[in-house]
């Protein structure tokens, strides 16, 4: 049992998905061991104390995750994590999530509970109406297509301030796969796990319809242009296509474990904004103010 004498002043109060505030008794830093006898992970991790009730003991969110290196797979239900014996794997257990769900659903009342059949029969004037509207703002003269939107409520002052330093900066936005240029290897490398003593299975050569050879040209080029694939030659172990062979010069999210790369170049990234005013996952990204 932990005291309140051991708790410290928190500054802010938590605010729920619908807005409603959760009163915040206070911090406490507190020591947390993740993995069995030989894989494990321990970092002191500052929690949120809040008088409710829950099936829950405690909530390990983002920060506490980098602070054990840990990368989440909401569709695997797994965490995986560095240890000084190598990387543990944590699994998730469905049918217990779901007893503890429908159980924090019997401790309220049942009006409480979110009801999917109801949401849409809301009035209309109960609807939240959007703070502001947007006013269009082109950042370059004379290009109709490359628009982001600020908002309308902006003093003149601020909103020539915003515009000049969007467009300072437009070589940010991406419009197109050949705007992206990429990150250096040395910050960042997915690498596939391939037993260089294995002979490759020769695949055979694919046919394909007229009208679809042509997608795949049109698409082939696209990516040529942007230098995420180029060609290469295996005439010894693969057939080759009508369109040639290609391989990809950078990660495409189709890869195994792609996503966990990404995951962990985002962290090193924003390594010192999240938790603190960015929350990232795989390529959501959630800037606070």
């Amino acid at each position: 049992m932990i005291g309140d004498d051991r708790l410290k002043l928190a500054k802010s109060d938590l605010f729920g998905f619908s807005g409603e505030i959760v009163q915040v008794e206070g911090h406490i830093e507190l020591p947390v061991l993740v993995g069995g006898p030989r894989c494990r992970a321990f970092a002191m991790v500052n929690f949120l104390v809040v008088r409710a009730t829950s099936v829950y003991n405690a909530i390990l969110g983002r920060p506490g995750q980098n602070l054990i290196r840990a990368v989440a797979s909401a569709y695997h239900q797994k965490i995986k994590f560095i240890t000084p014996n190598g990387v543990k794997e944590v699994k998730g257990n469905q049918p217990q999530s779901r007893e503890c769900y429908a159980m924090a659903l019997r401790e309220k009342n049942a009006s409480e509970s979110l009801s999917i059949e109801l949401l849409d029969l809301r009035d209309e004037a109960q609807v939240n109406e959007p703070v502001e509207d947007l006013i269009p703002v082109p950042l370059f003269e004379g290009d109709g297509e490359k628009v982001i939107q600020i908002g309308s409520s902006l003093d003149n002052s601020t909103r020539q301030n915003l515009t000049q330093f969007l467009r300072g900066n437009a070589d940010v936005f991406a419009w197109a796969p050949a705007d992206m240029p990429g990150i250096d290897p040395a910050v960042s490398t997915h690498r596939l796990g391939v037993d260089p003593t294995c002979r490759p299975v020769k695949q055979k050569m694919r046919h394909f319809a007229l009208k679809r050879r042509q997608v795949i040209k049109e698409e082939v080029e696209r990516l040529l242009r942007a230098d995420f694939i180029r060609e290469i030659q295996f005439s010894d172990w693969l057939a080759s296509m009508v369109l040639g062979t290609y391989c990809y010069s950078v990660m495409p999210f189709g890869l195994n474990n792609a996503g966990a790369t990404y995951q962990r170049l985002v962290n090193k990234l924003f390594e010192k904004q999240i938790g603190r005013n960015m929350e990232v996952y795989v390529d959501d990204m959630l800037v606070k103010t």
